[in-house]
């Protein structure tokens, strides 16, 4: 029975090592996810700004959704195909709207 249980433990173990070399794909977020990511700040570093600066980023036209989804992208948040999708650069176009009353 323990050379059973440890031929089963060491399998499993060999197998985990198996997946270590795999790479995951970019996970796919909701719009709403991703304006909320935005307003916390975390697209920053790609000219997002965060909270009362991304309001007056959308009210001027300086943010739109697609410039949203491209800093999405660029921290591996989202997948190129993304930007294609014109139904999701709309909800996100509007999720960024409302966030601030527009």
């Amino acid at each position: 029975m323990k050379s059973v249980l440890c031929g089963s433990l060491s399998a499993l173990v060999l197998g985990l090592n198996l997946f270590t070399d795999i790479k995951v794909e970019a996970s796919e977020i909701t719009p709403f996810s991703l304006v909320q990511l935005a307003r916390k700040g975390y697209f920053i570093e790609h000219n997002i700004p965060s909270y009362g600066n991304l309001n007056s980023a959308i009210r001027s036209r300086q943010v739109r959704a697609e410039d949203v989804v491209k800093a999405a992208i660029a921290e591996g948040r989202l997948s190129p195909k993304t930007l294609e999708d014109k139904g999701y650069l709309r909800i996100v176009e509007i999720k960024l709207n409302r966030l601030y009353g527009r």
